[in-house]
C-alpha cells in the first residue's frame, strides 16, 4: 500500500545518481536500489510520468544493476557478517533474494547460515522460494521446515493457489517418513486448517513424490476435518465449542458479573430479557437489532464481513489455503457468526415467552410498516408456518430473501412492485441492488496517493511504528499519539515516509517541531477505510461528511450509491452462494433443491439462524433506503448530527 510513496522515492534515487562516479557501500542503499530495480523491470510506473522519462529510467537500469552486482560481488566473509547486522527490517526478503541472485553462500559456511537465518528471522517460504539456498544448505534448511507443523501447510501451497505464488523448493533429503509425520503433527495441532484437511481427503496430484498418506492418516484427517467443523457451527445451546468463551446473557446482573471475571478475548453479550418483556412491540425489536447488539457500526454498516486489516495479523493472513477467489476470513471470523447466531437465539427464545416469532416481525415490517410509512406495498412472502421442521423453515427463508431482492430492485427501478413484472425478472445480484441517495458509501480511492496514505498511518507493517523500544506502537498514528515526536526523531531511512504525510497535508509540525495531524476528522476517514474498507456517508456526523467531501474533491475516496456496502455484498455472497467465492459457506444453496443432510441438528439450527439474520439485515438496510428516501424529499428531519 505503500507504491506511491515508493515512487516518489525512486525518482529522488535514480535522480541523484550519476553512473560513471557512484558507488555503493552501504547494504541497505544496494538493497534499496534492488528493489528499484525491480519496479523498472516490471514497469511500475505513475501515470503522471511522460513516456520521455519512463524512458530514460529503462536506460538507465542496465547501469543500476551494474553497480548492485559490482557491489554484492565485493563483499567478503566479514563483510556478509557486518552487513546482516545493519540491514532495516524492512530489507531482509530482499537480502535473502540477493544471497542467492549472487551466490553469496560461496563465501558463507553452512553453520554461518544457520546463524543468518536465526538473526534475519526470514518466513520458511521466502527461503523455500531459492532453489540457491534449498540445494546449498539443505541440512540447515530441513531442520527449519521440519521444526514447525504449520509448514506442512507451506508444502501444500505448492499445490494451491495463493497470491503472488512462486514454486517453492522443498528439501530433496527429507524422506518420505519425515514428511508423514510432520503432516501428522500438523493435523494434530491447534493450527490445523480445515480447508487444508478437506484438500488432503483426496488425492493431491504431484505430492507422491514427497509423501504417502495411508489409510490411518486418511482417518485422522476425516475426524479433525468433522471435529473442526463441529466447533465451528458447534452446539448453540450451551455456547458453542470454541476455546474462547463465548456466552449470550438475558440476565443483566449476570452479565456484569461475568464481564468482571472474563478475560478481554470472551465474547460476552447481554439481551436483556427485562427489556424485552416490556418492549416487545415490532419496531422496537427491530431497533434492537440495529442499536443494541453490535451488528452494526455507528455509520449502519454490518460488523459480520470480514475485516482483515483489523481482525487478522499478519501471519494469520498468509496461512491457510486460498485461490484467486477466496474470501478473506480468519478465526475471529468464525467466532462472530457464532456469536451473532447466539443472539438471535437468544431472541427467538424471550420472544416466544410472549409468543412472538421474528418471522412475524420480518413479515409485519413488509405487510404493514411499509406501507404505513412509506406507501410501499410489497408481494406477500409467505413466511414458513411454526410447526414446519428447521429445515423446511430455513429454504422457504432463503427463497424470501431472494423474492425481497427482485421486488427492491423493481420497487427502485419503477417506483412500485408489480407482480407481474416480478414473475418475468430474474433475481438481481445482491452487489446490483442499488441506492436512492448518491452518497451512500465512501471508499479508499485507487490512485497511489490514497493507498500509501491509508498503509503508512495505519498498517502495523508500515516501516515508521518502531523507533526503539521505547518508542513504538502497533500503527504511526499510535506512535504519534503516544510520544511527542518531531522528524528528526526518526532513523534516516524513515523520514522520507514521514515526510511523505507532511508534504500531503496529512501531519504538519508546530513551532516547535513537534509533529500533529492537520485534520482529525479525515485521519477517522482513513483509519475507517484502512480498517473496514468503506464508510457510510448518510450517518456519519456533518464534520466527518465535510472531511468526505473534501477527500471526494481531491480524489483521496471515491462516492457510490448502492443498498451494501462492498464489504456487506461480499460478505452475503460469501454466506449465501457460490457466486464470488470459491470457499464460501453458500448456506442458501444447501437448500436450493430440498433440505441438506447433517449428521447433527444444530447446522440445521445454525443454517436457520443465519437466514433470519439475513432477513433482519435486509429490513435495517430497506427501512434506512426508505427514511433516506423521505428526508430527501423533505418529509422527513435529517439524521441528527453526532458532532
Amino acid at each position: 500500500m505503500s507504491v506511491g510513496f515508493y515512487l516518489e522515492r525512486l525518482q529522488a534515487v535514480v535522480g541523484a545518481i550519476d553512473l560513471a562516479t557512484h558507488g555503493i557501500d552501504d547494504i541497505n542503499d544496494a538493497l534499496e536500489l534492488v528493489n528499484i530495480i525491480h519496479f523498472i523491470d516490471n514497469g511500475l510506473f505513475s501515470t503522471k510520468w511522460t513516456k520521455k522519462y519512463t524512458n530514460e529510467l529503462r536506460s538507465k537500469n542496465a547501469g543500476l544493476k551494474g553497480l548492485v552486482g559490482k557491489y554484492f560481488g565485493s563483499l567478503s566473509n566479514d563483510d556478509i557478517d557486518a552487513a546482516i547486522k545493519l540491514i532495516d527490517h524492512e530489507y531482509y526478503g530482499d537480502f535473502i533474494a540477493s544471497f542467492s541472485q549472487y551466490k553469496l553462500g560461496d563465501k558463507v559456511s553452512e553453520e554461518e547460515f544457520k546463524i543468518l537465518l536465526e538473526e534475519a528471522g526470514i518466513p520458511i517460504w521466502e527461503i523455500l522460494e531459492s532453489k540457491y539456498l534449498v540445494e546449498r544448505y539443505q541440512n540447515e534448511i530441513k531442520e527449519l521446515f521440519l521444526s514447525d507443523p504449520r509448514h506442512f501447510e507451506t508444502f501444500l501451497s505448492n499445490y494451491t493457489y495463493s497470491h503472488n505464488k512462486k514454486n517453492l523448493h522443498i528439501p530433496k533429503n527429507i524422506s518420505k517418513d519425515e514428511m508423514l509425520t510432520l503432516c501428522i503433527r500438523y493435523i494434530e495441532s491447534d493450527d490445523a486448517n480445515p480447508n487444508y484437511l478437506e484438500i488432503l481427503q483426496s488425492p493431491i496430484k504431484g505430492t507422491e513424490k514427497y509423501i504417502l498418506i495411508d489409510a490411518n492418516t486418511k482417518l485422522k484427517i476425516k475426524k479433525r476435518a468433522e471435529d473442526i467443523q463441529e466447533k465451528l457451527f458447534g452446539d448453540l445451546s450451551s455456547g458453542g465449542g470454541f476455546k474462547v468463551s463465548i456466552a449470550v446473557l438475558s440476565s443483566k446482573e449476570l452479565y456484569d458479573k461475568e464481564v468482571k471475571k472474563n478475560s478481554p478475548t470472551d465474547l460476552i453479550a447481554l439481551v436483556d430479557s427485562s427489556w424485552i418483556k416490556d418492549h416487545h412491540d415490532f419496531p422496537t425489536i427491530l431497533n434492537n437489532f440495529q442499536y443494541l447488539y453490535d451488528l452494526y457500526t455507528d455509520d449502519l454498516i454490518s460488523a459480520l464481513p470480514s475485516y482483515p486489516n483489523e481482525e487478522m495479523g499478519v501471519i494469520e493472513k498468509h496461512l491457510g489455503i486460498k485461490t484467486e477467489n477466496s474470501y478473506q476470513i480468519g478465526h475471529f471470523f468464525g467466532l462472530k457468526h457464532q456469536f451473532t447466531a447466539g443472539k438471535v437465539k437468544m431472541v427467538i427464545e424471550l420472544l416466544s415467552r410472549d409468543d412472538i416469532r421474528l418471522e412475524d416481525v420480518i413479515d409485519w415490517f413488509f405487510s404493514t410498516y411499509s406501507k404505513e410509512e412509506f406507501g410501499v406495498d410489497w408481494l406477500s412472502l409467505n413466511m414458513p408456518s411454526r410447526d414446519e421442521s428447521t429445515g423446511n423453515k430455513t429454504a422457504t427463508l432463503f427463497r424470501i430473501e431472494e423474492s425481497i431482492r427482485t421486488q427492491y430492485s423493481i420497487l427502485l427501478s419503477n417506483g412500485s412492485i408489480d407482480g407481474e413484472i416480478v414473475n418475468m425478472t430474474n433475481t438481481p445480484t445482491i452487489a446490483s441492488l442499488p441506492s436512492y441517495v448518491e452518497k451512500k458509501y465512501a471508499y479508499l480511492s485507487e490512485d497511489d496517493i490514497s493507498l500509501s496514505i491509508a498503509g503508512l498511518l495505519y498498517s502495523d507493517q508500515s516501516s515508521i511504528v518502531y523507533i526503539d523500544d521505547r518508542r513504538q506502537a502497533r500503527n504511526f498514528i499510535g506512535l504519534m499519539t503516544e510520544h511527542s515526536l518531531r522528524l528528526s526523531d526518526f532513523h534516516d531511512y524513515q523520514k522520507p515516509r514521514v515526510q511523505y504525510l507532511i508534504d500531503h497535508d496529512i501531519i504538519t509540525a508546530k513551532d516547535d517541531g513537534v509533529l500533529f495531524y492537520k485534520d482529525i476528522h479525515e485521519l477517522y476517514v482513513y483509519k475507517k477505510l484502512f480498517a473496514e474498507g468503506a464508510v457510510g456517508y448518510q450517518h456519519s456526523s456533518k464534520k466527518v461528511q465535510d472531511a468526505l467531501d473534501r477527500m471526494h474533491g481531491n480524489g483521496r475516496i471515491v462516492l457510490k450509491n448502492t443498498l451494501f456496502s462492498t464489504q456487506e455484498s461480499d460478505h452475503l455472497n460469501f454466506l449465501l452462494n457460490n457466486s464470488r467465492f470459491d470457499n464460501s459457506w453458500a448456506i442458501r444453496n444447501s437448500y436450493q433443491h430440498g433440505v441438506p443432510s447433517y449428521k447433527s441438528n444444530d447446522r440445521y439450527i445454525f443454517d436457520y439462524l443465519m437466514a433470519l439474520w439475513v432477513l433482519i439485515n435486509h429490513v435495517i438496510k430497506i427501512n434506512d433506503e426508505l427514511t433516506l428516501l423521505k428526508i430527501s424529499k423533505g418529509e422527513e428531519p435529517a439524521y441528527v448530527d453526532q458532532g
